[in-house]
């Protein structure tokens, strides 16, 4: 009886010392909230745009946005209005930065900026995911966050692609494909093995870690 009880804190500290504690990269509210620094572009059509971006979180909580996801043939110098007034604004804010057991760290942060027009109605509306799982979880979730950047992959020539991959409640990453575009096979290897090697914050929803899609955008 004495070993087990002796056993039992043993066993305890194995599972606490395996669970990693995460915290991602979000957006914060009021005054220093991104859609409240966007100025919405005068003299436009009514409607909804949705304009999805990425860019690094540093680990002080500056936001280094590097790449707009989508851009229609339709209407595209309207587009890039929308497109440049997140740029400014993304350079004035802060963002709670990301951690991993209490470590910050600098993370790939997806998100996406919903603008709504109708008559005199104007909204903006800010969300730190790309809304691939909106049917499962809503809004109100993050997209998981890569802060890992081994082996990144270079010499490819030029390319653009999209890849996705799986991201489960641990923050492993699996089924990573290329989705959108085209490299040579050696070149796509290297970036699924990319995808698939490094290190991820989960995806959150209502304060639990979840399982959700990772999509990132390469480029030379």
């Amino acid at each position: 009886m004495s070993k087990l009880f002796t056993m039992l804190p043993f066993v305890l500290w194995c599972s606490l010392a395996f669970a990693e504690d995460f915290i991602p990269a979000n957006f914060r509210t009021g005054s220093h909230s991104l859609e409240s620094n966007i100025r919405f572009p005068k003299n436009t059509p009514d409607g909804i745009l949705v304009i999805k971006c990425a860019g690094y979180v540093l680990a002080n909580g500056r936001l280094s946005l590097k790449v707009f996801y989508e851009s229609p043939n339709k209407h595209r110098k309207s587009v890039r209005r929308f497109q440049r007034a997140i740029a400014v604004a993304s350079r004035w804010i802060k963002l709670t930065p990301a951690s991993v057991n209490g470590e910050r760290k600098e993370v790939w942060f997806n998100f996406s900026v919903v603008f709504r027009k109708f008559g005199d109605k104007q909204t903006i509306e800010v969300y730190p995911s790309h809304l691939y799982d909106i049917d499962k979880y809503e809004k109100t979730y993050t997209d998981p966050q890569r802060y890992g950047f081994n082996n990144w992959p270079r010499g490819c020539g030029q390319f653009t692609f999209f890849v996705s991959a799986d991201v489960d409640s641990t923050g492993k990453a699996s089924d990573a494909k290329v989705i959108v575009g085209s490299a040579p096979s050696r070149c796509e290897r290297k970036i699924v093995d990319f995808i698939e090697n490094n290190s991820y914050i989960p995806a959150t929803h209502n304060g639990e870690y979840v399982t959700a899609k990772y999509v990132e955008i390469f480029f030379d």
